[in-house]
This record gives structure tokens, C-alpha cells and sequence, in this order.
């Protein structure tokens, strides 16, 4: 399935990144955080990338994205026109920096259902990111065997 907004709402837990060639230094040093999360709120067609550094998740990254879905004239919807409209920079609960982070790009669903998602961006980078809540975190954790 390609790109669905009743599917595609609410919080998804980045499990694997591959950078692509043209993806910016920040993009890069986000790649290897853990703790990484997209929430998408359909209903204002706007996700919410989230980026936490160390252990703490006292240090992180919010940046708010504003997209379109593109209507091929045949076919479903498969990719989203992006942008980022603000971005901040928190440290510990009281101390919030926006940050100049902006730009315009896109999103490309290679694969979606209600556990998994697999995205595309403009830069050649892969995103893997599973549904929270999905059975797939704890089978990931090794806390479940799949059936």
C-alpha cells in the first residue's frame, strides 16, 4: 500500500536510516540517534520530526513540517510536497532555540500498513520506521516472536 492518511497517522519509531548522497550534514548526525520518532496529524496535514540526543531525552530536536499530498492523475497518492516551516532545538524542559532550519522537499512512500513504513526523501535517503504500539516493537526488542 502506498501512502494512506487513516494509515499513516499518529507516531512512528524510526528503526533504520540509509543517508542518501545528497543528505545534508544535520541529516547525517541525526542519522545514527536513537530515540528518533515522525507523528503525523493528518487532519492539519503536518508531521512532527523528532530527534532526541542521548540517553536522557533531556536534548532534542523538534521540527515541524507542513505537506501536500500529490494526486497523480492514475494511481494512488505515493508521495507527500514537504516543508519545514519551524524547527527547535530543546535542552532540558526550559530552555527552547529555534533553530533556521528550512526547506522544501519530499516524501515518497514506497510502503505502507498499519506496523510498517517505508519512506523515500528528496536527498536519496531510505527511512524504515514502525508503527508505536506496534507488535513489531517488542518483536524487535526480543520480547515476542512473531507469529
Amino acid at each position: 500500500m502506498r501512502y494512506d492518511a487513516k494509515v499513516a497517522d499518529g507516531a512512528w519509531n524510526l528503526i533504520y536510516t540509509r543517508q542518501g548522497a545528497a543528505a545534508t550534514n544535520s541529516q547525517k548526525a541525526a542519522g545514527d540517534s536513537k530515540g528518533q520518532q515522525q507523528i503525523f496529524d493528518v487532519a492539519n496535514n503536518s508531521f512532527e520530526n523528532v530527534v532526541n540526543f542521548g540517553t536522557t531525552g533531556r536534548s532534542k530536536v523538534n521540527a515541524r513540517v507542513a505537506y501536500e499530498p500529490v494526486v497523480p492523475e492514475h494511481g494512488p497518492v505515493e508521495r507527500l510536497d514537504c516543508t519545514i516551516d519551524q524547527a527547535i532545538l530543546q535542552i532540558r524542559p526550559w530552555l527552547r532555540l529555534p533553530l533556521p532550519l528550512r526547506g522544501k522537499g519530499w516524501l515518497d512512500f514506497i510502503y505502507l500498513d498499519s506496523d510498517l513504513r517505508i519512506t523515500t526523501g528528496n536527498r536519496g535517503s531510505t527511512f524504515v520506521h514502525i508503527k508505536e504500539g506496534s507488535r513489531l516493537n517488542a518483536v524487535l526488542e526480543g520480547k515476542n516472536k512473531p507469529n
